[in-house]
């Protein structure tokens, strides 16, 4: 007899445990997840629970499972398992794997891992579970909270009421608000894009403090006045909108982004008044206040004698300030508010002084010792000696020119890199950039023009030393792309931005060195306007606006000359052209062009067009004083007859209410006998002539434009 036995399976107690997702990691037992993330492994030990060590090869069935889903999974271990030695299994989740579906839900949930070897003789340690949790995603969500968009100065105005024409509101105040669930950190900035009337500007604010869901903002207040978005409120009656916007990269919902508010432009005030003036006398310079009742709070002027008007410093319905120019003298002031001119008194002149001023920004910006800079503001003294400009490590300049507006020095020997002071009359004003001094006969970058363009865009980069053949200059932009030299020599380079550029400094390597820009290129993602071609010609006629990223859709260019839209313009297919027509009803003199591309803010020209078929009329004083004003076909002109010859003459033409609204300089030297032709944008109105010269003193002239 032949008896034959069947082989019994081994008997070994396995168990499951720390069971966790280890792809991505980070994520802990217990924890809430993202909804959306990726789990693409989960670990789980097996454990020798037994006596007996388990054998190399030996294969583990188990069950893996969340919630309702389940799959059968089998291991073979690599080692053998001694008693309560442990191995560690993953699985893999993802696509390329067993593709688990884990819950697309929020709520609570188990990974759970079962063991389910045959011949285990004990079960009840052989289910491990880990729980979990699925939260929404967390966002960042801003929207400018209602109702909160408000005309805050001048205050008193409401949506509710009728703005009185003439009123100048200089300033729009809002808060913004995260309506997400997650909050955005204090540094981040915030794009702001404030809209009135379909003008928009662009700008950012920056959070002083976390903006945590459910937060405001402080007050944010947007200067409108010219100093800052300058904004153009309608002149005519009629309702508007103000619109905010209020985005950042992290916001997915581009929809509650804009708020706009309704106001009304249109009522009438009442008859102003003067009850006082203060001061009554003093040095010019002086800044004086005119109370009453009932002003306008913009379109004011100030006459201190015939033809001398002061410059507005702020206009509220029940005060004027305004600098006493430095042409007055002694006599009667007249302020013209609101169609209606009032005596205020008599102001006396006592001595003469300087007022504040401005440093808006300084030419070039690095240079060795003795390089000549250009500081361009306002408000500048333009007697030399009474401007002090000090460099870093307090060295003083010498003034060598000076205009109201700009003051030209040579850099003085021991000066440093660092901002330039300017001090007039005791108040000391800082340039917003820095000079860096370079040590001379070394490769440097003293300036470059524009600070800011489009991918392709031509620079052109100022210095010295660079290499004699252009080609021979690595110019390489902030991202590390090498820019196309167009043209160059020692001391110019001309290239053109190329892909890949970001914001930041270049730098221009000419063989044996390299120089670092003094300043950042920003690199400009909407339209840009680099030429009119032609910049000047008759109404109705045709011209070319070259530059960069228009968009390729005609109609969602917009161009305008002055207030006159040009219709719709023709686009060239690399979106760096438009054909337009100047409008058929344009005035003579220049204007500006604008532009605005859907989606962008609205941007200039870089000069203004100037309108050559129609000429306005020039209403001249009669004073004998060897100007006459007069213009033709090649703009206004001016003929000067003078005593002396002629030394560092320039002209300027002052509004109605004292401001400067032109300004330039000309070559006459040695001369008695001469015309200016020049190219300012006037309006109908009133205007004073100031010639000024060296060797002859200043000549006024009054003249009146009418279209």
């Amino acid at each position: 007899m032949t008896i034959t036995t069947s082989a019994i399976a081994q008997s070994y107690d396995f168990s499951a445990s720390n069971v966790q997702i280890s792809d991505p990691t980070g994520i802990t037992v217990g924890s809430s997840i993202t909804l959306g993330t990726a789990l693409d492994e989960v670990s789980f030990d097996i454990v020798n629970s037994g006596s007996n060590t388990i054998p190399t090869g030996t294969v583990i069935p188990v069950t893996f499972e969340v919630g309702s889903n389940s799959v059968n999974l089998q291991g073979s271990l690599g080692a053998a398992l001694a008693p309560n030695a442990s191995t560690t299994f993953r699985v893999n989740c993802s696509a390329a794997g067993i593709n688990f579906n884990f819950p697309t839900s929020t709520g609570s949930f188990n990974i759970c891992v079962t063991t389910t070897y045959a011949s285990d003789p004990r079960l009840s340690n052989n289910k491990s579970c880990s729980g979990y949790s699925m939260a929404s995603a967390r966002t960042i969500d801003l929207r400018v909270k209602p109702g909160s968009i408000a005309v805050t100065d001048p205050t008193g105005i409401t949506p509710a009421n009728g703005i009185p024409l003439g009123t100048a509101l200089n300033q729009i105040s809002f808060q913004i608000e995260n309506v997400g669930n997650f909050g955005l950190g204090a540094g981040s900035s915030i794009s702001i894009v404030t809209e009135v009337d379909g003008v928009s500007r662009s700008g950012t604010y920056p959070l002083g403090a976390n903006l945590l869901a459910g937060q405001s903002t402080p007050v944010i207040n947007a200067n409108t006045t010219a100093a800052g978005f300058n904004l153009n409120f309608p002149t005519s009656n009629g309702k508007f909108d103000i619109c905010i916007t209020a985005s950042v990269s992290l916001d997915p919902n581009k929809a509650n982004d804009q708020l706009c508010q309704e106001y009304t432009m249109g009522t009438t005030s009442s008859t102003p008044t003067v009850t006082n003036m203060s001061p009554v006398s003093g040095p010019v310079g002086t800044n004086i206040t005119i109370s009453g009742t009932n002003f306008a709070t913009s379109g004011n002027t100030v006459e201190f004698s015939t033809g001398v008007f002061g410059n507005i410093i702020s206009s509220t319905p029940t005060s004027v300030t305004v600098t006493v120019p430095a042409t007055a003298v002694t006599g009667p002031v007249e302020l013209i508010t609101a169609g209606t001119a009032l005596n205020c008194g008599t102001y006396t002149v006592t001595t003469t002084g300087g007022g504040s001023h401005t440093i808006t920004s300084i030419s070039p910006a690095a240079g060795p010792i003795g390089t000549e800079v250009t500081i361009t503001g306002t408000g500048f003294n333009t007697t030399t000696t009474a401007n002090t400009v000090t460099f870093s490590g307090g060295i003083n300049a010498t003034v060598k020119t000076a205009t109201a507006t700009s003051l030209v020095v040579d850099v003085p020997t021991g000066a440093l890199s660092g901002t330039i002071a300017v001090t007039i009359s005791g108040g000391t004003k800082n340039s917003p950039t820095s000079f860096t001094v370079v040590t001379s006969g070394t490769l440097f970058i003293s300036d470059f023009n524009p600070k800011r363009g489009a991918i392709g865009q031509e620079v052109t980069i100022d210095g010295d030393l660079f290499n004699a053949t252009a080609t021979n200059n690595i110019v390489t932009f902030s991202g590390g792309a090498n820019a196309s030299i167009i043209s160059g020599t020692t001391k110019k380079l001309v290239v053109k931005v190329p892909p890949g550029t970001i914001d930041g400094t270049f730098t221009v390597n000419n063989g044996s060195g390299t120089a670092t820009s003094p300043q950042s290129f920003f690199v400009e993602n909407g339209p840009v306007i680099t030429k009119l071609n032609p910049e000047s010609g008759k109404a109705g006629s045709a011209v070319k606006i070259e530059g960069f990223n228009f968009s390729t859709v005609d109609s969602e260019n917009k161009v305008l000359f002055g207030s006159l839209d040009a219709g719709l313009p023709i686009v060239n297919t690399a979106a760096t052209e438009l054909e337009v027509t100047v409008p058929p009803g344009l005035s003579a003199g220049e204007h500006t062009v604008r532009l605005s591309v859907t989606g962008f803010t609205t941007i200039s020209a870089p000069k203004k067009y100037r309108v050559l078929s129609a000429t306005s009329g020039i209403f001249e004083s009669s004073a004998d004083n060897g100007l006459k004003v007069y213009t033709n076909n090649e703009g206004l002109n001016l003929s000067i007859k003078t005593k002396k010859p002629m030394l560092n003459s320039k002209v300027v033409i002052y509004d109605i209410r004292g401001l400067i609204v032109f300004e330039q300089g000309f070559d006459a030297e040695g001369q008695t006998e001469f015309v200016h032709t020049m190219n300012p944008e006037l309006h109908s109105g009133i205007y004073i002539l100031s010639l000024e010269d060296e060797n002859n003193g200043i000549k006024t002239q009054k003249f009146v434009v009418a279209q």
